[in-house]
């Protein structure tokens, strides 16, 4: 079904397209949510009429936290990240960085930890500017021990506290690669350290 919709919305005129679309947006909760239906949400928020891509990423933006830990309707916010620019992540910043009283934390660490979200929020700290970068590290680092816990949200915790990896915003903590350390000296290999 989603095949010839996606073929409608690209090559028919648009007498024939406005219906589609229409009916796409109505349900763009299910549709974005499909195997193959968030293709299509992906092309109207990258191709789409400004007022149907308005529409479509407003919709991303509301459900962002469940979007972003969704394992099809994440590929419609990865699209929107790649494609919305610096508009579009702010947007996504303040709604998963905000405090909400039914949740303990933010749903900015339920992402990172999350097998789906924690590449959304790896992409974020490796391509957005300094300053969200530094956003997302810094509540990051605020959650390191649940973070180091889960097999996915340690990998975004590496890229917020690892001084080998460039993406870690800030100056690095340790020592840069290729540079020299200073010398110790050997212990005796023969007796063990504590022979002279």
């Amino acid at each position: 079904m989603i095949l010839p919709i996606s073929t409608t919305i690209e090559y028919s005129l648009m007498l024939c397209q406005r219906p589609c679309i229409e009916e796409v947006l109505q349900s763009i909760d299910i549709v974005a949510h499909g195997q193959f239906g968030n293709w299509c949400i992906q092309h109207i928020c990258e191709h789409g009429a400004p007022a149907d891509r308005s529409r479509a990423i407003d919709h991303v933006i509301r459900y962002a936290s469940e979007y972003s830990m969704d394992q099809f309707a994440s590929k419609v916010v990865e699209k929107c990240l790649k494609i919305g620019g610096v508009d579009f992540l702010g947007r996504y910043l303040d709604r998963v960085c905000e405090g909400r009283l039914d949740r303990p934390r933010i749903p900015l660490i339920d992402i990172a930890s999350d097998q789906y979200g924690n590449y959304l929020i790896q992409y974020i700290l490796q391509h957005s500017n300094p300053q969200h970068r530094e956003i997302v590290a810094s509540h990051i680092r605020k959650h390191m021990v649940s973070l180091r816990g889960s097999k996915f949200g340690s990998r975004v915790g590496m890229l917020c506290t690892n001084p080998a990896i460039q993406t870690r915003p800030g100056p690095g903590a340790g020592p840069t690669m290729g540079a020299s350390a200073p010398r110790m000296p050997q212990p005796n290999a023969r007796f063990g350290p504590g022979y002279r």
